[in-house]
């Protein structure tokens, strides 16, 4: 077995990798979901993890995209693992992990080696008190307040649920997030504008499963990936639809008896030990078997290879950046 070097450079990060995450500590970041809790998760397994201050000299490093983002030049004994989340393919890595499905099979067998890993699941994670019953009471968001449609920020949004015998919260607070007890419908969209939101993954869809609450999202692609019946989540294309489904889901008890009950079964597939599985999978199957074979390529090889992906990533960063100037969404 290889040893996996964990890039956490900043004291915060050599802080958050130690952590226990079988709890919530109120810090979400993509460090935290894709390296400082695959260390955990992978160093209970019994795997050689290694926190790194610094790149190592050679080995095998997993690194997320937002600590790695200043960071493009070529590494020639190090196979970068580089988490992309929602940032952009990075040029100095040999494997992308993404965690949307969609995006995944599109550049399948391009350049940038994309495996598809789902996140983990939310530490210590609070059910929904199951004596509320099956009349929904609460209505909530749970997220950064920059990520919901302005449509659900507006004073009508929250008057139109007050209408009709409905609370309105927004918990902003990442220290609340995992504390969904008194939460009986989450309702998420970013924008209602039809953006597929390639880059974004379905979080909030396994946490809604997880903590047995039926969720009304709008169709990014990400959820739409998941989504294999109707009673996985309600889709809402506008403020309008997304009404309706929660009064739907507050007079029909029989609908919201079985989205619960279908979320618990689909919650099993993203389990904390199905995507430790997932992971295994990926170290012990793919990024093992190949390490020592990409040693052995020729510094030459490597510079010429670093050198497309370098090229490719500045011209997606241009045209980003060209779609900003002009006022449209730059995210793929």
């Amino acid at each position: 077995m290889h040893t996996i070097h964990f890039y956490a450079p900043q004291d915060v990060q050599q802080t958050l990798i130690f952590h226990d995450y079988t709890t919530w500590h109120g810090t979400s970041s993509n460090f935290v979901g894709w390296v400082a809790q695959t260390y955990f998760y992978l160093k209970r397994l019994g795997f050689d993890c290694v926190p790194s201050r610094t790149i190592p000299e050679e080995g095998i490093l997993l690194a997320d995209w937002d600590t790695m983002n200043q960071f493009f030049r070529p590494l020639d004994r190090v196979m970068l693992i580089s988490a992309r989340s929602d940032g952009m393919y990075h040029p100095s890595a040999h494997f992308n992990i993404l965690h949307n499905p969609s995006l995944c099979e599109q550049d399948r067998n391009s350049i940038w080696k994309p495996h598809f890993v789902p996140h983990w699941p939310m530490p210590g994670l609070i059910r929904r008190n199951p004596e509320r019953g099956l009349s929904p009471r609460t209505v909530a968001y749970i997220g950064h307040p920059s990520q919901l449609a302005p449509e659900l920020h507006s004073p009508e949004w929250g008057e139109r649920l007050r209408s009709i015998g409905l609370d309105w919260v927004n918990i902003e607070s990442p220290y609340l997030w995992h504390d969904l007890s008194a939460v009986d419908v989450i309702v998420a969209a970013r924008k209602f504008d039809g953006h597929p939101y390639l880059g974004k993954g379905a979080n909030k869809l396994f946490n809604a499963w997880h903590a047995g609450i039926p969720a009304v999202l709008s169709p990014e692609v990400g959820f739409l990936a998941e989504r294999r019946s109707e009673l996985d989540f309600v889709l809402a294309r506008n403020v309008d639809e997304a009404f309706e489904a929660v009064k739907r889901l507050k007079e029909s008890p029989d609908l919201y008896r079985a989205m619960v009950a279908n979320g618990a079964e689909r919650s099993r597939d993203h389990s904390i030990e199905k995507t430790a599985d997932r992971w295994v999978r990926f170290f012990n199957d793919v990024a093992f078997p190949e390490y020592p074979e990409w040693s052995a390529y020729s510094l030459a090889w490597k510079r010429s290879l670093h050198l497309r992906r370098y090229t490719a990533f500045r011209m997606i960063r241009l045209r980003m950046r060209i779609k900003a100037l002009l006022g449209k969404d730059q995210y793929r």
